[in-house]
């Protein structure tokens, strides 16, 4: 795992990732991946496809399965490559945190 850096939590195994393509925060033990922007954009803009190139790029090499962009209002679902990544609002990403 020399790829992982920056340890966050004290129980909860969560780390930045880079490695030719940054990935926000993954979650090992969950095989999950987390990128957060402001705002997607349009399917053509440069932010929402640096967002998915990354989620798609660490997915395949880490077989990663759950994919998740966090944004400030937008909830959608993305099919790319054959990969689910869901586009969930800030507010209920925390509230699901809280249930959890």
């Amino acid at each position: 795992m020399q790829n992982f850096k920056f340890r966050f939590g004290l129980e909860d195994n969560v780390y930045f990732y880079n490695y030719n393509v940054e990935v926000d925060f993954v979650v090992p033990d969950k095989s999950m991946a987390i990128q957060v922007c402001y705002d997607l954009g349009n399917d053509a803009s440069e932010t929402y496809l640096r967002e998915i190139k990354a989620l798609v790029n660490i997915a395949k090499r880490l077989q990663y399965t759950d994919l998740y962009i966090i944004t400030y209002n937008e909830e959608r679902e993305i099919v790319t490559d054959g990969m689910y990544i869901n586009v969930v609002p800030a507010h209920k990403w925390l509230f699901n945190l809280r249930k959890s």
